[in-house]
């Protein structure tokens, strides 16, 4: 597919921010780090789009939004992906990425819609729903869904149900992978279990920042004329191709 006019952004899929209980991952002070500072990290290293996955919660997205806003003032752009890490049912991880004039209301209105009850920003609180239903609920209200680290103990391809895990990647766009090459300090029968199934959806990477230090270690580069959610769907489209 040739898009004309477009050309290649760098993409982070997958990042928290303080909404996040996890956020600093033991670091206190991590957690008072102000929205432009925590773009701002984003921006020196490089990043043009980055999604923002919060752990069940959108609550950070208007802030940083705003941020965006005042620091595009300044000459620095960084174009921002609302979205949400979802726990679904049997503990497995979904993203949820939407379109850049989606807002904290729109993504607490899709968590609320899995029916996910407990604390905001907790990655240990499930949602009711299964992960099937969550990325139905996802494309539902326009987003891009990927099953995040599939490859590790929380991601799909720890299910042991093959059947289960293409049920699942056939209405996904793409599936999130942190070690590609299956350099896992354990086994990679996760990542080998979903590659055996030999589906041809992209395998996207993203740094899944729970800190400063992590921004950037891992992203992937999107075609698109300009980042918005339809750009990302077609981009995502094409690479399963």
């Amino acid at each position: 597919m040739n898009i004309v006019g477009s050309r290649w952004w760098k993409f982070d899929f997958h990042n928290h921010t303080p909404a996040s209980m996890d956020y600093g991952k033991g670091e206190l002070e991590l957690k008072s780090i102000s929205p432009e500072e925590w773009l701002s990290t984003y921006i020196e290293r490089g990043v043009e789009c980055v999604a923002v996955t919060d752990h069940n919660s959108g609550e950070w997205v208007d802030k940083l939004k705003a941020a965006a806003a005042t620091l595009r003032e300044r000459g620095k752009i960084i174009h921002i992906f609302p979205g949400v890490e979802i726990t679904a049912n049997g503990n497995v991880h979904v993203l949820g990425i939407f379109d850049p004039e989606k807002d904290t209301q729109f993504i607490t209105g899709v968590v609320g819609a899995v029916h996910y009850r407990a604390t905001k920003g907790d990655s240990d609180g499930v949602a009711e729903e299964s992960a099937e239903k969550v990325v139905e609920e996802i494309v539902k209200s326009g987003g891009v869904a990927i099953p995040a680290h599939i490859d590790m103990p929380a991601g799909l391809g720890g299910v042991p149900s093959s059947a289960t895990i293409a049920q699942v990647c056939n209405k996904s766009s793409a599936v999130e992978v942190v070690f590609p090459d299956g350099r896992l300090e354990r086994d990679n029968s996760a990542l080998q279990r979903y590659r055996n199934l030999n589906l041809t959806l992209p395998e996207v990477l993203g740094s899944d920042a729970h800190k400063p230090s992590a921004v950037g270690r891992s992203f992937t580069w999107v075609k698109m004329s300009e980042p918005s959610i339809v750009g990302l769907r077609l981009a995502l489209l094409d690479g399963s191709s």
